[in-house]
């Protein structure tokens, strides 16, 4: 059919049982650009900008022309306005009567669908976007949520900006690693809001019932915890090869502290009410010069246990889960000084190309995971199963020359939280 009398064409497939404004999908081919979509009124809309040169307000300013001048040199950008599902999403409560269906013993607690919206700051919400850009050897993805203020869901993202703690102790060797400027304390600010927020006659009954436990700890979780614990955390992954086993992961999270002492005091109150409770106790012991409790987990579905480990030391609390081989690896890195994960040349340069002043970087090292991941497979499926051929399966040399490894970084600003990651062949 025409559309503005100027010889463009349409296909018109009508959807079943969609609402009238939405049963309806529209092509349509302005010059050399593909334009499909509903409701109809959308696609005419975008014929419109597109004959008048892309330009207007709608497609150069709000929340689009944002994040476009953000990453100009994407190669492809897909955006989600959020706005009209949210209010689409509420009318469609109202109609079908959702406050009604929660009863009168939620309304008791003033919890209805205006509440939940108020306090998940759904209202506030502005729009999803994601981007690529092929440029030469690497890929680089990068994604965002764009909001008129933070509130509600993206309060309880509690991230911060830099400058990041100093890691460079972190082990050249790992698959994954991690540093973000990420508060708990804040989150669970964030976490108590929403509730207040969303059920206020509720959060007094959650409140008191949290002012008895912290009564039977001796601790407060927001004071002695929380309030205890920097918006620092590290995390690292190490593989462990073993003969005769399947490779095995060993984490390693160090959360950074204000005051180790009184967290450590604190900490020490909880495990001990925890294990009362449920008979499990940690063991202490030495590990390279450091007190240490461990906890041997019964044996999982794999038959194997899990062994969960703690200790403070140079202001960090360290959790490890596994055998410890991250945990020794930081441990000396921290003694005895050396190169880095982020001091290595391929590192380095992927950091190079992020601005400064980010929440978040981690590592990860694709090709190792995925040449271990077909080894894995390969020793589980046996042959047949599955149309893979293992023998022909990529080595780590060839994933390496493909992708290689992922370097990404985040960034908490006053409206968005935005991130990007660069993919690399390794170059080692």
């Amino acid at each position: 059919e025409e559309v503005d009398g100027k010889g463009i064409t349409t296909l018109r497939l009508t959807l079943p049982k969609a609402e009238k404004e939405f049963d309806t999908l529209t092509f349509a081919k302005v010059g050399d650009v593909g334009i499909v979509g509903l409701p109809r009124k959308a696609v005419e809309e975008s014929i419109a900008a597109l004959k008048d040169g892309l330009k207007g307000d709608k497609i150069t300013g709000g929340a689009f022309g944002t994040y476009q001048k953000r990453y100009p040199e994407n190669d492809v950008h897909m955006h989600v306005n959020i706005v009209p599902w949210v209010q689409k999403g509420m009318g469609i409560a109202k109609q079908v009567g959702v406050d009604q269906m929660m009863g009168a013993q939620a309304a008791g607690m003033g919890v209805s669908v205006k509440s939940i919206h108020d306090a998940l700051g759904l209202g506030d919400l502005l729009s999803m976007d994601w981007g690529v850009e092929f440029d030469g050897a690497s890929t680089v993805v990068d994604g965002g949520i764009q909001f008129t203020k933070r509130s509600g869901l993206m309060n309880v993202l509690a991230y911060t900006n830099g400058p990041l703690p100093k890691s460079d102790f972190f082990p050249r060797d790992v698959p994954s690693a991690s540093v973000s400027l990420f508060s708990l304390e804040n989150m669970w600010k964030g976490v108590m809001e929403i509730l207040e927020t969303a059920a206020p006659g509720m959060a007094p009954m959650v409140k008191q019932q949290l002012g008895m436990v912290e009564g039977q700890l001796g601790v407060s979780i927001e004071k002695d915890l929380l309030g205890n614990l920097k918006p620092e955390i590290l995390a690292i992954q190490s593989s462990i090869l073993a003969d005769g086993e399947a490779p095995s992961d060993d984490m390693l999270f160090m959360f950074g502290l204000k005051n180790e002492q009184g967290f450590e005091v604190a900490f020490g109150k909880v495990i001990a009410f925890a294990s009362g409770m449920t008979g499990m106790a940690f063991e202490p012991s030495e590990f390279l010069g450091q007190k240490m409790q461990t906890l041997e987990t019964p044996a999982g579905p794999g038959g194997n246990p899990v062994k969960i480990s703690y200790l403070f030391a140079n202001g960090y609390m360290m959790i490890s889960v596994g055998k410890g081989e991250a945990l020794r690896k930081v441990l000396s890195n921290m003694e005895r000084p050396g190169k880095s994960l982020w001091d290595e040349d391929r590192v380095k340069g992927a950091l190079a190309q992020f601005d400064e002043g980010y929440s978040e970087i981690s590592y990860v090292d694709l090709a190792s995971m995925l040449s271990g991941l077909g080894e894995t497979l390969a020793g589980v499926i046996p042959d047949g199963e599955v149309p893979v051929d293992w023998d022909h399966f990529p080595t780590k040399a060839e994933w390496e020359s493909l992708i290689g490894f992922v370097v990404s970084a985040s960034y908490i600003e006053k409206n968005g939280f935005f991130a990007k990651a660069i993919l690399l062949p390794d170059a080692k």
